[in-house]
Parts: structure tokens; sequence; C-alpha cells
């Protein structure tokens, strides 16, 4: 017992006195143990913020990221802790990221900027094997030019064509469509998953719905453009 206590008095002796700080000197954070981890979080996080509902304007994206860069270096710069900021950064960064692939901004010759709910004319091919989803099938298009009112026009895009076809045609096949252009639509009975964020994901962006058979042909493989 008397050694126990003498080996602790005695490391109490050795261990050297604390300095006290001087009035107006930067305090030093403590290392964290694990430094990724907590930006690692937050990132995640900001990427499924999206899907809860947070939508944010592009804009208030670009500004708060750029003021919050600039906060970093300048702390950086400092040598003064950051606390917080980083967390809130790469929280933004990761909203960006999913608005972003949700969403992206597409060239003007992309079919999303194409008006939508009016009859336009497509002119593509079949890039992938359809599906047949009850009485009707799931056609994915690479669309290749669109009818204007000058003429047909370039554009790039996939499209996913639901028609009452019997069957659907082998990959390759050019078609022609005609309805109207419109976002996924998004199924809202309980339990339902997210469908246009799914099809966004398979870089589906646009869905024309038809329910005429006439609306849609389907050309000889040796046939290019209809005009």
């Amino acid at each position: 017992m008397f050694f126990y206590a003498s080996a602790a008095s005695q490391e109490k002796l050795n261990t050297a006195p604390r300095e006290p700080h001087r009035p107006g000197a930067i305090l030093v954070a403590r290392p964290v143990a694990r430094p990724l981890a907590p930006v690692t979080l937050a990132l995640i996080a900001g990427m499924a913020a999206p899907a809860w509902g947070l939508r944010l304007p592009e804009p208030w994206l670009l500004a708060g990221g750029v003021a919050l860069y600039v906060a970093l270096a300048l702390l950086w710069w400092q040598r003064r802790p950051a606390r917080f900021l980083p967390l809130i950064f790469f929280g933004l960064l990761g909203v960006a990221f999913s608005q972003q692939a949700w969403q992206p901004d597409f060239p003007p010759g992309h079919l999303t900027k194409l008006p939508q709910h009016q009859n336009l004319t497509l002119f593509g091919h079949l890039n992938r094997p359809g599906k047949l989803a009850g009485d009707r099938v799931q056609l994915f298009m690479a669309a290749v030019a669109w009818r204007s009112p000058w003429g047909w026009r370039p554009v790039a895009g996939n499209l996913l064509v639901l028609a009452p076809a019997p069957e659907p045609p082998p990959v390759g096949t050019p078609l022609v469509v005609r309805g109207r252009l419109a976002p996924p639509h998004r199924l809202h009975n309980p339990g339902t998953f997210n469908r246009p964020r799914f099809l966004a994901a398979d870089g589906l962006f646009r869905e024309v719905r038809l329910s005429d058979p006439d609306r849609l042909i389907f050309l000889a493989e040796t046939q290019d453009y209809p005009w």
C-alpha cells in the first residue's frame, strides 16, 4: 500500500507544471482521432438531403459554397480553428452533387430543353431491349432528331416510351414517335418507390405515354431519317 502511494506521489512530482495561457494567445484545437469521419458523414447527409425534401436553388448553393470556401481559406491562413465550417461546407457539397445527379444541367440540344406537354414528333433508335408491362411495352429510345416548325433539328438524350405495342422490336430498330414529352410520372401511393429518381439514375429524364398505337411507327432497318 505504501509502495503504490509513493509511486503515485513520485509521478505527480515528476509531472511538469502546465504553462498558463498568455492573454491574446491563439489556442490550437486538439487533433481529431479520425478527422475524415465527420466530413464524410456530413457529405453523406448532404447527398441524402434532397431525398428528404430539401431543395436549394443553384445560385444559393454556389454562393454558399464560395463563401464557405473563402472563410475556410482565411481561417487556415490565420491558423485559427474552423470548428463546424468544414461540416457545413461538405454538407452543401453533398446537396450539390445529389441535385446535379438528379436534375443535371443539360446542353441546349437535349430532350429536356424541348417543349413539354405539346405534341412533338421525334425520331431515334432503340438502344436497349424493351420490357412488357401489362398491356403496354416500355421502349428505351435514343432520340436523334425532332420536328420543329422550321424542319427537323438534331436532339440528344434517352427517352422512355410507353405504348400499347404487341411486342418490343429488337435493339437498333429506328422509330418515329409522336407524343407529349413529360417528366417521369411519380406514383403517390403509400410505400411506392421514387420512380423519377430511379429513372434518373438510369439516364431517363423524359417519357412519352401513348394511348394510340398509330403514333408509334417502326421503320425498316435500312431506313434512316424519315425526311
